[in-house]
């Protein structure tokens, strides 16, 4: 005894049939996504009330998930669809990361089934890691536990789960930083190394602002105004997943697109990075390789750079000079602390490194800001009185010119030329 289709109704997304061997009637509908989902029932009129009812949820946009529906699926569902809608590309990338951490602990279980001591016990074997996986850093755990929170109350709004089994659940703390504090003896010993080299006028603008690495290198001369020292943030560089290169690209958020300004040091280090990229410029374009993205740090042939080239060059830097525990973010570190040292109010400090979130940062602009740069100039331009550029120009040398044929060192090189 079967049945392919009610009398009268062929045109249903859907058919019923017997089957002996489960003494059920099997129900299977056809979703718009193009997923089968089916169900046993007692009788051939509850099977074709709940293909109606599955039809009627996936037209209104319900989650309809069939009871085998596996938790994997369900979270691979949601990096597809809904995850990309208000992310950039690398944010997606770090949140597929992120669950490519917890598939293989809790893919395999029904979505249905799905409780808090799995995720308990998923988490906790992260941190201890084992022969084939090592353990996860406190950061990544933070990340990794808030991105599978986030798909489990989207399941729960759309009706796919009953209740988030991570309701209630507190997140893995994501560690604190352990960034020193350099020396003004330090920070001069590093800035007259980098005297010379493309890495310069890099060092000033961090040193003296506290800017991340990617935010510096999106800075574009269009926002830079030399006469007055204010730096307009706009975009940052970096890499986009499956896209070979670097890229401009957005600021991390809203709060970090905003206005510095820079004590006079940064001033001529700029005006003297600026005339030396116009010989390269003119270099380049003879052999016609030159790029023009428009950004103030860039390779010999206009090439954007990615936040570890300079890094590399500090890396560089600070092993030649003994200096241990040197990251650009150790800058950053520095020149708030230093900041708020000299008296100068949190808020402003706040401002210039772009820390605050949304709702704080306009509180911190709208009022904070405009009365706070000028000072932040002038206590940046005390702190680092005395460390003014040596006399005299040097061309910036790269060992990735096209016009370069000697074997320099990377990035740091100082030519002998005059410019």
């Amino acid at each position: 005894m079967s049945s392919a289709a009610r009398p009268g109704r062929s045109n249903r997304p859907g058919n019923i049939r017997y089957r002996e061997d489960r003494d059920a009637w099997e129900a299977r509908v056809r979703l718009p996504n193009g997923k089968r989902p089916s169900a046993y029932f007692r009788t051939e009129r509850e099977g074709w009330t709940w293909i109606s009812k599955m039809v009627t949820e996936a037209e209104r946009g319900v989650c309809v998930v069939d009871s085998s529906r596996r938790t994997g699926e369900f979270l691979q569902d949601w990096l597809r669809d809904v995850a990309p809608r208000n992310l950039r590309p690398t944010s997606l990338d770090n949140y597929r990361r992120s669950i490519g951490h917890v598939l293989p602990w809790i893919g395999d279980i029904k979505l249905k089934d799905l409780k808090r001591p799995h995720i308990e016990r998923t988490f906790a074997g992260l941190a201890r890691g084992d022969d084939d996986r090592p353990a996860l850093s406190p950061s990544t755990l933070n990340l990794a536990f808030r991105v599978l929170k986030m798909a489990l109350e989207y399941g729960e709004d759309i009706e796919c789960l009953a209740r988030n089994p991570m309701h209630r659940m507190t997140a893995p703390r994501a560690g604190e930083p352990r960034d020193r504090v350099l020396s003004l003896a330090e920070i001069e010993s590093i800035l007259r190394e980098a005297h010379g080299t493309r890495w310069a006028a890099l060092f000033w603008i961090v040193v003296a602002t506290g800017l991340r690495a990617s935010e510096v290198l999106g800075i574009e001369w269009k926002s830079v105004d030399l006469d007055t020292g204010l730096i307009r943030l706009e975009r940052q560089t970096g890499r986009v997943p499956r896209q070979p290169g670097v890229h401009l690209l957005p600021l991390k958020s809203r709060a970090s697109a905003r206005t510095v300004q820079v004590p006079a040091q940064v001033c001529a280090a700029l005006r003297w990075h600026r005339d030396v990229q116009r010989l390269e410029q003119k270099k380049a374009e003879v052999l016609g390789v030159w790029e023009e993205h428009g950004t103030v740090f860039r390779g010999p042939a206009g090439k954007l750079y990615f936040r570890s080239r300079p890094m590399d060059e500090l890396r560089r830097i600070s092993s030649k000079l003994g200096i241990e525990e040197v990251t650009l973010h150790t800058f950053r570190h520095t020149v708030i602390t230093l900041l708020q040292e000299c008296g100068l109010p949190m808020k402003a400090t706040q401002a210039l490194a772009g820390h605050a979130s949304e709702r704080t940062t306009a509180r911190v602009y709208s009022h904070a800001l405009p009365e706070h740069l000028g000072r932040v100039a002038d206590a940046t331009g005390r702190i680092f009185e005395g460390m003014e550029l040596p006399t005299g120009q040097l061309i910036l040398t790269d060992d990735a010119a096209p016009w370069n044929t000697g074997g320099g060192q990377p990035g740091g090189q100082k030519a002998s030329h005059t410019a």
